[in-house]
């Protein structure tokens, strides 16, 4: 667990002052299998607070208002996807500063980016 810790505090630290987001990351987190897949399910959650911060959030549920059924869910994926790639960035970065991926990580991280979203998790 303190090594989860270290891997999460960057993103802790980014969203302090707006707690339901970060809360809900980690009550989403604990169902995905291993560390590093339970701080990439965080990252993911907390890429949706950088698109809310950056406005996307609202520029999506506009777009999706006025698109029909299949176009809206075309921006609710692009949405999902654009926060995964903001995880991917943050695990990269992280990686690359503190060397913290182990062997399996990254397929683990795949299994919880592929559940994010889904009840799975």
């Amino acid at each position: 667990m303190k090594r989860l810790a270290l891997l999460i505090a960057p993103l802790l630290c980014f969203a302090a002052g707006t707690p339901s987001p970060v809360e809900s990351a980690v009550d989403l987190a604990r169902g995905a299998p291993g560390e590093f897949a339970r701080a990439y399910v965080i990252a993911h959650e907390v890429g949706h607070h950088v698109q809310n911060l950056l406005g996307i959030t609202d520029k999506a549920a506009q777009a999706e208002q006025s698109a029909g059924r299949t176009g809206a869910n075309h921006v609710s994926v692009e949405v999902e996807l654009q926060a995964d790639c903001f995880a991917g960035v943050w695990a990269a970065q992280a990686n690359q500063a503190r060397k913290i991926l182990e062997p399996g990580d990254l397929e683990s991280g795949l299994t919880a980016a592929s559940a994010v979203g889904d009840d799975t998790l």
